[in-house]
């Protein structure tokens, strides 16, 4: 019973959803807006924002990006858990554990370069960042922490 508990759990977490928006705020810059599940923990959060920067650099038609920018927010709540296993009527084990509720968010500031635009050469690729699938991240987005 409990290996099928940690399964499930591996699988909800490979799993979490994650939502963004972009918001641009000029010519060649815009604000990249995460939310990630509880389950995403904040490195989830912050691993979607930077794949999803690369990916709306691509949408835009540029190659190449700089973060200039970071905010985060751990928006969760631990509360307790309760788990009494029960065989023919008695009690035969009682668990005691927390479950995380909530998000973490991430905003990115994110500048956008093609080349000859100052700071290109030590700019992130954005089709490295994403590695050899890029093409099929950026028409269809980030929305998993996996």
């Amino acid at each position: 019973m409990k290996f099928a508990s940690l399964v499930v759990v591996a699988l909800l977490g490979l799993s979490a959803c994650a939502t963004t928006s972009v918001t641009p705020i000029g010519d060649q810059s815009f604000l990249l807006d995460v939310s990630a599940d509880a389950e995403c923990g904040s490195t989830g959060a912050a691993s979607v924002a930077t794949r999803m920067a690369a990916v709306e650099t691509l949408r835009q038609g540029y190659d190449r990006y700089m973060v200039d920018g970071i905010s985060s927010s751990d928006n969760t709540l631990l509360l307790p858990t309760f788990d009494i296993d029960r065989l023919a009527g008695e009690t035969n084990s009682v668990s005691l554990g927390f479950d995380r509720y909530g998000s973490f968010d991430r905003t990115l500031t994110v500048r956008m370069l093609r080349p000859g635009n100052p700071g290109y050469t030590g700019a992130i690729d954005a089709r490295a960042a994403l590695g050899p699938n890029w093409e099929r991240l950026v028409q269809r987005g980030i929305s998993t922490c996996a």
